[in-house]
């Protein structure tokens, strides 16, 4: 729904997030960018990305973010397993960014809750200094219920059978993401939507691997559990939790966790400062490598019947020479004709 820009304010590099030309128009999604902004704007930790301003120019509406140099989650879990001191730095960091979004008050110091509602790998990037931050706040819900978002094979049970939420799914959603980062795949991989729904709703997320320490794996258990009375009582105490077993394996979750992984790169900010990976989930592109040929070769990976999710792993796990966002990349073959996108058993199919 948007589009995003590195830009330059005097001497601070930020980001610029605009909503798409062709749907600015639509209300439905005015509101919904505009909803993000307003609900990140009353959230204030490093563990959540900044938002500085909030405004439109000549009818285009803009949000000004802060830049974190480095790459998503989900970027750095295809290139390679996680140490457990690392997985653990992420599960600490963003439990730390749900507490905050759930302890949220507003100007009068009443407790207004934030659920996020889309804790994926996706909505956490990591930056080159170690930090993790959640981000994308544009399905977020204060009464629980709202639009219908979220990644099914993260989503909690209550979420895809009720579309009801609160802050244990987000607790949920967070446990999935550290199953992933600890037993090296994904928790939920079945190629039909509706099979992804029936084992995330009755089957429940699969036990760790034994080579994960056990306390490790009791809070993970624990925070995934079906029911939402089974879970912790609330993100900060699945928290402590992670901290009490790290501390007794004596596990490194400092940054340096992170960053001696050797997948965080500093990023150039300019065009035309050599090759490379370029703001989060992109790179520049070759000068000897055309779009048509990365399209092309995004197009080989995609299989009819793929949901965009499916087909954007895909994409983001292949780590093609100079592709731009994988999202991008699927809208262009869209406009181009070399893809379509079809209702097919209750969600969005591609077909080639």
């Amino acid at each position: 729904m948007g589009e995003v820009f590195l830009a330059r304010k005097g001497g601070e590099t930020l980001v610029i997030k605009r909503i798409l030309p062709r749907l600015a128009a639509q209300q439905a999604f005015l509101d919904r960018f505009l909803h993000e902004a307003r609900v990140v704007a009353r959230l204030n930790d490093p563990t959540i990305s900044r938002i500085y301003e909030l405004g439109d120019v000549e009818g285009q509406w803009f949000i000004a973010m802060e830049y974190v140099e480095g790459q998503s989650l989900q970027a750095l879990l295809a290139r390679g397993p996680l140490s457990l001191g690392a997985a653990c730095r992420v599960g600490l960091e963003a439990a730390t960014a749900l507490s905050v979004a759930h302890g949220a008050r507003d100007a009068a110091g009443r407790l207004t809750p934030v659920v996020h509602r889309d804790v994926s790998p996706h909505n956490l990037l990591v930056g080159s200094s170690g930090a993790v931050k959640l981000i994308d706040f544009g399905v977020a819900s204060l009464t629980g219920q709202g639009e219908t978002g979220g990644k099914l094979a993260y989503s909690a049970p209550e979420q895809l059978l009720e579309d009801v939420t609160d802050a244990r799914s987000d607790q949920y959603s967070l446990g999935v993401v550290l199953w992933e980062c600890l037993a090296h795949r994904q928790a939920f991989d079945a190629d039909a939507d509706v099979e992804v729904i029936r084992q995330v709703t009755e089957v429940g997320v699969p036990a760790l691997p034994d080579s994960v320490p056990a306390g490790l794996r009791e809070v993970v258990t624990m925070m995934t559990a079906l029911e939402p009375a089974a879970r912790f009582a609330d993100v900060a105490t699945a928290r402590a939790a992670l901290l009490s077993a790290v501390r007794a394996l004596k596990l490194d979750v400092s940054p340096a966790a992170l960053i001696e992984e050797g997948r965080v790169f500093p990023l150039p900010a300019q065009r035309g400062e050599g090759q490379g990976e370029g703001p989060i989930g992109t790179r520049t592109t070759p000068a000897h490598v055309s779009l048509d040929a990365i399209e092309q070769q995004a197009l080989a990976l995609i299989r009819d019947g793929m949901s965009v999710e499916e087909a954007e792993a895909a994409i983001d796990a292949a780590a093609l020479p100079g592709a731009p966002f994988a999202l991008d990349l699927l809208q262009a073959l869209i406009e181009k004709g070399a893809l379509r996108s079809e209702d097919q058993g209750g969600g969005r199919r591609l077909k080639r």
